[in-house]
């Protein structure tokens, strides 16, 4: 059953944004996520939750806002559909994409970036061409092992739970 959000996108978008990757890398929690806390709350709420956090975190989401706020509906629905694909993955699949997504984020900038803008070029592959992308000599000779296999592990995402 598919959930939809009957509120303003502004809701959930701080958490939604970066929705993967701060997903992932957040500890695993009992109950509701914080993204569904925050879809729940009312106005006034969000604005004290917002207010109640130091200033550089609070830009730091406003930031998130902002960006969301200017995305299409389209993007903001896929980015909604891929949150709740990693959510509904096992808590012990959730877990390991969690550590790719910390070994991720240990890379040098310059690494991290080009994995990214691989990691948009594979998710715009049918499975078919992905595979056969990621199978290639030129994939072997870009990337080192362990970023062909942060590579490969994301791009588990990509397919339906």
């Amino acid at each position: 059953m598919s959930r939809r959000v009957h509120t303003r996108p502004v809701l959930f978008a701080a958490l939604v944004v970066s929705l993967l990757p701060a997903a992932m890398v957040a500890q695993p929690r009992r109950g509701p996520s914080g993204l569904e806390r925050f879809r729940k709350m009312g106005p006034e709420q969000r604005k004290r939750l917002l207010e109640s956090l130091p200033p550089e975190r609070r830009k730091q989401i406003q930031e998130r806002l902002d960006r969301y706020d200017k995305m299409p509906p389209a993007q903001r629905e896929l980015l909604e559909r891929r949150y709740e694909r990693f959510r509904a993955l096992s808590p012990e699949r959730q877990e390991s994409l969690r550590r790719t997504w910390r070994r991720f984020a240990e890379l040098p900038s310059d690494r991290k970036a080009e994995l990214r803008r691989e990691w948009v070029l594979l998710r715009e592959l049918p499975k078919e061409e992905r595979q056969a992308r990621m199978n290639g000599e030129e994939f072997r000779e870009r990337y080192s092992g362990e970023e062909r296999q942060i590579l490969e592990e994301l791009s588990g995402l990509l397919e339906p739970p």
